[in-house]
């Protein structure tokens, strides 16, 4: 299980910070997968030094998929789209936007944000 899931930003938070579902979840994972987005928001996120090589080391073991010209331009039209009616970020754009050119399902609790962009499979995490 995993290889056709796209795990969200705030999944991977919610497992850093001991939330049972989320652990539970991520650990039946053959594999893990996060867009280049949520990698670099996990490091934003972190407020010292033995945090951030902590999440690195966790990346590390992650399959991270990058973003591609068509997953840029993809993005570009999701934010056109959805950022005035729905409020998605330009980082929720890219995720959402791998997810659809990879072929990909998203995890997340980010409903408000995914949940209306069409042809995106959500997987909500509670």
């Amino acid at each position: 299980m995993g290889e056709n899931l796209l795990i969200d930003t705030n999944v991977i938070i919610d497992a850093l910070r001991g939330y049972k579902p989320a652990i539970s979840f991520i650990e039946k994972l053959n594999a893990i997968n996060v867009s280049v987005v949520t990698a670099g928001e996990l490091v934003f996120g972190c407020k010292n030094s033995s945090s951030q090589k902590k999440v690195i080391e966790l990346l590390e073991q992650y399959n991270i998929e990058e973003i591609t010209q068509q997953i840029s331009k993809k993005s570009f039209d999701l934010v056109k789209e959805y950022h005035l009616k729905y409020g998605i970020t330009l980082a929720d754009a890219q995720i959402g936007a791998t997810c659809l050119v990879l072929g990909y399902s998203l995890v997340t609790r980010d409903l408000k944000h995914f949940s209306p962009i069409a042809g995106l499979k959500v997987v909500s995490m509670p």
